[in-house]
């Protein structure tokens, strides 16, 4: 018995000597290091002064100057909790576990909420019991102070037991960044595209854009609209797309029309930002021209979708009468003459009292992906999916994991084939930011074959049933064909702009109407 606590005292005494302890910059901590100390202060003052304004989206201003200072003084638990606050108000909030875990191995009671955000960074790398433990420590001794925090936590306890239950059973997707040709190592997002993949407009924070300045709310680019094409498997390197649709302040892709000749963009200058359109002729963009009163108002118009036949365009807005809370998703009828008519809110349970965006309607004219921060997310922004059936829309579908991250995962497009499809995240080891990837989704896992001799002798006896009845098996969900070409003279061969009528037979009526670009006859 005396060997073994000799034992364990000599193994517990490292733990004591090599224990970090909370070091404030003072000048008897870094007595050989005065000048070091007087930059380093000088630093922490300057993200300070940023931080007392107590404005949560400025404070990744505040990043650079309190890393300089945490360069010289690694161990200062206030310093590091700020620099872990800040990065979860960013693109980049992965990168504040290091900081908040430190901060809490300082000094527990740095910050009255250090357990709320141990809880959050836990949360994001889906280390759900840990991050239930922490928003529950939270609540026992700071939660009910304020009745909306008590909420917050209880909703993020509320998405780690989602997670958990999602993760049982997680969504088969190959999950592929892009690459160096579109993203870059600042926030690349909003990816539109045409219904044959062919090209992709998408947003960037990325220096080159029309605006030479800075954005006073974040000191980052503007956003601006840039392109790319696909030859073969690659894409080209992104172009920005340059005025008219480009203009100074923020301009964002919002959506394609299927046929790639119409897109609706985002400029932020006007209200509180308003949707446009514009049209391609030939190979020039007209300038964008607002959708209306019927979409644009004082609050916020973040998205939009067309349905397939251009007649009905599904978009999201803040702050109007009929809202149910956040930003909401709506649509609005398109008159024959192009008139947006009044905008009707889809309502629950599309709809609730948190924040949906990222609308993306898809071909067959019946099924929606969205995202919302509602319940059943996982944390931030998910992707949902809903189906309108005899008239309503369907409970929605969390999309699983790993499509949804407890991260933002938002800006959802599938390709006419329903197997591809682009979203941005900021969850996964990209370029920096936000960056745009590309699913594949395989559907379930088919059953191994047997080769049992009944089977054998049955699949011998009928091949064409058994072709069939796998075929059918495989084609389940929406029949979709995509068509596409180039419509030139049949004398001369020069590309034309033709109109396109897509008719139903049975009924006599024009679905659709379409045209090729009088540039390229596509």
């Amino acid at each position: 018995m005396k060997k073994l606590i000799y034992i364990l005292t000599v193994l517990a005494l490292p733990l004591f000597n090599f224990a970090q302890q909370n070091v404030e910059f003072e000048k008897k901590n870094f007595p050989e290091k005065k000048d070091q100390l007087k930059e380093a202060i000088k630093s922490l003052r300057e993200g300070d002064a940023i931080w007392d304004m107590k404005m949560e989206n400025i404070y990744p201003v505040a990043i650079p100057h309190y890393l300089k200072a945490q360069a010289f003084n690694p161990n200062n638990a206030q310093l590091n909790f700020r620099i872990g606050a800040a990065f979860l108000v960013t693109h980049e909030k992965g990168k504040a576990y290091e900081y908040i875990t430190k901060a809490y191995n300082l000094s527990p009671a740095v910050d009255e909420k250090i357990r709320f955000y141990t809880g959050w960074v836990y949360h994001l790398r889906s280390e759900w019991d840990k991050a239930i433990t922490e928003y529950q420590g939270y609540i026992a001794t700071h939660g009910g102070k304020q009745k909306e925090e008590l909420a917050k936590a209880t909703k993020r306890i509320e998405e780690c037991k989602t997670g958990i239950d999602l993760a049982k059973n997680p969504i088969r997707v190959f999950i592929d960044n892009v690459g160096p040709e579109i993203n870059s190592s600042y926030s690349d997002y909003s990816p539109v595209i045409t219904a044959d993949e062919s090209m992709m407009m998408f947003t960037s924070r990325r220096p080159g854009g029309v605006s030479a300045g800075l954005s006073e709310e974040d000191n980052l680019p503007y956003e601006d609209i840039w392109l790319s094409t696909k030859h073969g498997k690659k894409w080209t390197n992104a172009r920005n797309i340059g005025a008219p649709v480009n203009l100074e302040l923020h301009n964002a892709a919002i959506c394609l029309s299927p046929d790639g000749q119409k897109l609706i963009s985002y400029d932020g200058s006007k209200q509180g930002g308003d949707l446009f359109m514009s049209e391609l002729m030939g190979a020039m963009w007209t300038k964008p021209e607002s959708l209306g009163k019927a979409i644009n108002t004082d609050g916020h118009e973040a998205s939009a979708s067309f349905s397939y036949d251009s007649k009905t365009l599904y978009f999201v807005s803040t702050d109007r009468k009929d809202g149910l809370g956040g930003h909401d998703l709506y649509y609005s009828p398109i008159s024959e003459k192009g008139k947006f008519e009044r905008a009707v809110n889809l309502g629950p349970p599309i709809n609730t009292a948190y924040d949906e965006d990222g609308v993306y309607m898809m071909p067959d004219g019946k099924t929606m992906y969205y995202s919302s921060k509602g319940p059943g997310s996982i944390g931030g922004y998910d992707i949902f999916k809903t189906t309108l059936e005899n008239g309503k829309w369907t409970q929605p579908v969390n999309m699983g994991i790993p499509i949804n991250t407890p991260d933002d995962d938002v800006f959802f497009v599938l390709a006419a084939n329903g197997r591809h499809a682009f979203y941005a995240s900021a969850s996964m080891k990209g370029y920096g930011g936000q960056d745009i990837y590309r699913l594949t989704i395989l559907g379930p896992e088919k059953e191994p074959l047997t080769n049992s001799e009944d089977q054998l002798l049955a699949m011998a006896a009928n091949p064409i049933s058994n072709l069939k009845t796998q075929a059918a098996v495989e084609s389940k969900g929406p029949k979709m064909a995509l068509l596409k070409g180039v419509i030139t003279d049949a004398k001369t061969t020069e590309v034309l702009e033709a109109s396109i009528d897509l008719i139903d037979n049975d009924k006599n009526q024009v679905l659709a109407t379409f045209k090729s670009n009088s540039s390229t006859g596509r």
